[in-house]
């Protein structure tokens, strides 16, 4: 290793998580430092977080490929006679024909440049779906790989990594290729002349018919479920990892930024997008709901890691700040007002009146049911959290409650509740105001949240969490109303 990568690897090793993360999505597209540099190091420092380093690598690498394709698909192959050697070129050029798309996972697992594959993927126009299933294949082997030997190993690990490891991807890539090989020459009969290439590896340049037809077949027999969730183990240890590493000010502005984004989103779904009272195609409503969740709730669950430790105490402590100085005896008592709208107390009438105008007076039976479920499910969750933190409310509060702290009940079940409503309003409600209210039913349970805080009586970080969950579960609620 030359001195200045050495000293490079150095800095970047200080910033942790971080530092691997930026590096392994650079190094995708242009970046010329390979992560495993940054990830043997930080993986033999914590043993026990080796596997989430290597998720966190896999997930950045696969993002930063997906820049790198992007490149190649704008600039062109004069991109690639740039940065590399004309011979590289056509031997990339080889793999693509003879492999088609599977060549990145080839590329992943070896020595070979991952970033020239990824590129080039762009230039040939390699389909994305294949160049995304190829990249987790290839680099989560890697990494995973890496990460699962200084699990197991510990210290001794470096040494096996530096001298084998390249063997055993290139094994295992290998042992890929003939596995495929064998599969090739047993179908070969079977599928004869059906076996047209319906370009699933590339669109015009791989004439590989047989191994179109095998991730064909893949596809319809649930392959593509099977990578999705390998992506969703992999996102959520990514996401996990970033509550393990990171601290203090970082959480306070990632979690006021995600509240926002959630209110903004189903301010356009509800309110200002131009359609009909539908939410499309329900397997593109699926596809979207499965990536909202993936995100909704690795964020929660590092709030429920973050209360073990110190990571939410600085964001708890703030808002709290921002928030004394606010506190006046009319704004107390409004304040205690606003909260009754999601207690014990209301909540049951609400939803018997809801129910009766849905089921009764709308004839919508279902959706008087999935009202039901809505807020009975949520009660369950709720309690049952609580009971497994069993978190202290604050000593700092107004009103004294008797539940436990985590996760914020008014703000789970309120948002939940409330936003449903707006969703019901959305998709059955035609009359006058209909924006008006369903805007209010979005803005209120922010309200809501905003006065737990305010009493004292919930920690900013149940309060984010109770939202999260809430979304979560709205999120649910609507699939379950839209199933046919």
């Amino acid at each position: 290793m030359s001195e200045w990568v050495k000293a490079m690897v150095d800095i970047i090793v200080q910033y942790g998580g971080f530092g691997l993360f930026i590096v392994s999505f650079a190094e995708s597209s242009f970046f010329p430092i390979p992560p495993d540099l940054i990830l043997i190091p930080l993986a033999i420092i914590n043993h026990e977080l080796a596997l989430f380093y290597a998720a966190l690598t896999t997930f950045s690498s696969v993002i930063g490929g997906l820049f790198g394709y992007y490149i190649g698909a704008k600039a062109g192959r004069p991109i690639l006679l740039k940065f590399f050697a004309e011979e590289k070129i056509k031997k990339v050029e080889e793999y693509f024909v003879r492999y088609g798309g599977w060549a990145v996972a080839i590329a992943g697992l070896t020595p070979i440049p991952y970033k020239l594959f990824t590129i080039a993927s762009g230039v040939f126009k390699i389909r994305k779906s294949v160049f995304v299933n190829a990249s987790i294949l290839g680099r989560g082997i890697r990494f995973f790989a890496e990460g699962a030997i200084i699990y197991m190993m510990g210290d001794q690990a470096q040494r096996i990594i530096s001298e084998y490891f390249d063997v055993l991807t290139i094994g295992i890539a290998a042992a890929g290729a003939l596995a495929y090989f064998i599969y090739y020459l047993i179908k070969k009969k079977k599928y004869g002349k059906h076996m047209a290439s319906s370009g699933l590896f590339s669109r015009g340049i791989s004439n590989n018919k047989y191994a179109a037809a095998v991730y064909k077949k893949l596809v319809n027999n649930y392959g593509g479920f099977i990578f999705l969730i390998l992506s969703i183990v992999l996102m959520s240890f990514s996401f996990e990892f970033f509550f393990l590493q990171l601290r203090y000010e970082f959480l306070l502005y990632l979690y006021i930024p995600v509240i926002f984004l959630i209110i903004g989103i189903l301010f356009y779904i509800f309110i200002f997008r131009n359609s009909d009272n539908s939410l499309g195609p329900f397997k593109s409503l699926i596809q979207y709901a499965i990536a909202a969740e993936i995100i909704i709730l690795a964020l929660a669950a590092g709030l429920a890691y973050g209360i073990g430790n110190d990571t939410v105490a600085h964001m708890d402590q703030t808002v709290n700040g921002w928030i004394m100085p606010m506190r006046n005896a009319f704004m107390t008592g409004f304040m205690h007002g606003v909260s009754f709208f999601a207690s014990s107390a209301f909540l049951p009438f609400a939803v018997a009146l809801c129910f009766c105008l849905l089921v009764f007076r709308g004839k919508r039976l279902k959706a008087g049911f999935i009202l039901l479920i809505n807020i009975l499910g949520a009660n369950f969750i709720k309690i049952f959290i609580k009971n497994i933190f069993k978190r202290a409310r604050p000593e700092y509060a107004i009103i004294i409650e008797k539940e436990y702290s985590f996760p914020s009940g008014h703000s789970f079940i309120g948002f939940t509740f409330y936003a449903m409503l707006a969703y019901m309003v959305f998709k059955y409600y035609n009359g006058p105001y209909k924006r008006l209210m369903t805007g209010f039913f979005i803005i209120f349970p922010i309200i809501i949240a905003f006065s737990r805080l305010y009493l004292g009586v919930h920690y900013a970080s149940d309060v984010f969490a109770g939202l999260l969950l809430g979304t979560s579960w709205l999120i649910a609620c609507i699939i379950m109303d839209n199933w046919k």
